[in-house]
């Protein structure tokens, strides 16, 4: 009994199935072991022994996928040939119930940003009116605003898999801060209705430097590369159009553009900053004002070294001499803001003139900022000592040195 019914997917078949065990005159045989396998759906009990009556018999649940579905019967020992009847196979046809509907097997998130991709994605699934999946695939599903107005963006179409399943990867919503639902509906369907998403206004949640961090440059000149930072939401994502501050704090250097709007990619950045004149340790702070965002104030550090030598601003020590006494000239170099110059490398021509004539000396670089030369008068009177650095006359330059008999 029990073969060739028709039932709902994931609904108990009303009949039984039933098989009977016989012995060679057909009389009923008990206590044969009987092993019953379902392709689809569930079977009540996977072996049961024949009764006195030679009968043994199990309920099927039918599976989740539409159209024919098989179970057998099977007893060991009566396998040996077809006329010996095992295994018996049945047959059963399932149908979608009178209203089958969808279900939202994962909800959206409870919370979402305008805008941006709901962090928990919702899944959808065809059951029948009692609940039970449906394994029905192509099925187009559509997701929409259901109430609270807006938009919906990303793919709001997807097409059920094997199982019955739609499962949405990128839906976000946009609008004013409020309550929303989303309906899912497809034809031929019940429409689902999910539970409430409250959408929230994107703001500043925290604050990260992208560039221009650590630099190092010549005093009184600009770094390198702008100070940046990013800007993101709640939800992780960079938010554009939030002011953010830039103020030096220490060095005494100068902005450009000190107060600029992220962009769409949530990055605000300074035009220049150019540093204090003089060397040393540079600071500059990125703020916003608004409360609570993390790495809110940013600090950005920079260090300023001396720049090149400057003619103008390099001194010389050029003492006065004595005849047949090695008169030593000393050149310190210091930048163009009065920073000393901490290492060599300046070309540095010293060339004596006067009452003694040993025309350009051998200037010897000292590898910190100094250069130094010597020579070895042998006449009294003034020596005329013309310096250039870098091309350039050192000021003051020539030096007059006072050459003395003692």
């Amino acid at each position: 009994a029990g073969d060739g019914q028709t039932g709902e997917v994931g609904a108990a078949l009303p009949d039984s199935l039933a098989v009977v065990a016989r012995d060679d005159f057909d009389n009923p045989v008990p206590e044969v072991i009987v092993r019953w396998r379902a392709a689809s759906g569930e079977l009540s009990d996977a072996e049961v022994p024949t009764g006195a009556d030679g009968r043994a018999a199990v309920q099927w649940t039918l599976g989740s996928t539409p159209g024919v579905q098989r179970a057998s019967a099977e007893a060991a020992g009566l396998d040996g040939s077809p006329l010996d009847g095992s295994p018996v196979e049945f047959r059963a046809t399932a149908r979608l119930g009178p209203s089958p509907r969808l279900s939202i097997v994962t909800q959206p998130a409870s919370s979402a940003v305008s805008g941006a991709r709901l962090g928990r994605q919702p899944v959808v699934r065809i059951v029948t009116a009692a609940g039970a999946p449906v394994s029905q695939p192509d099925v187009a599903v559509t997701a929409a605003i259901a109430s609270g107005g807006g938009g919906l963006g990303g793919t709001t179409t997807r097409t059920t898999d094997a199982q019955g399943v739609a499962t949405f990867t990128d839906l976000a919503i946009t609008g004013p801060p409020g309550p929303r639902t989303l309906i899912f509906a497809a034809p031929g369907f019940t429409a689902a209705t999910s539970a409430e998403v409250q959408l929230l206004a994107p703001v500043p949640s925290s604050m990260a430097a992208v560039a221009g961090q650590g630099q190092t440059a010549a005093a009184g000149s600009a770094v390198a590369t702008a100070p940046a930072v990013i800007v993101r939401d709640q939800t992780g994502a960079p938010l554009g159009g939030v002011t953010v501050t830039f103020t030096v704090t220490a060095g005494g250097g100068q902005l450009t553009g000190a107060t600029p709007t992220t962009d769409a990619g949530g990055v605000a950045r300074v035009g220049s900053w150019v540093l204090g004149t003089t060397a040393g340790n540079n600071r500059l702070e990125a703020s916003v004002a608004a409360a609570g965002v993390s790495g809110n104030p940013i600090t950005f550090t920079a260090t300023g070294v001396p720049g090149p030598p400057s003619p103008a601003a390099s001194v010389a020590t050029v003492p006065d001499g004595r005849i047949f006494a090695w008169t030593t000239i000393v050149v310190t170099a210091y930048d163009q803001f009065g920073n000393r110059i901490t290492g060599g490398g300046a070309a540095v021509a010293i060339t004596v003139s006067g009452a003694n004539n040993p025309g350009p000396l051998q200037v010897s670089d000292g590898g910190d900022g100094t250069y130094s030369a010597s020579y070895l008068p042998v006449f009294t009177g003034t020596d005329q000592v013309t310096i250039v650095l870098n091309g350039v006359p050192l000021s003051g330059s020539p030096f007059a040195s006072r050459v003395r008999l003692f």
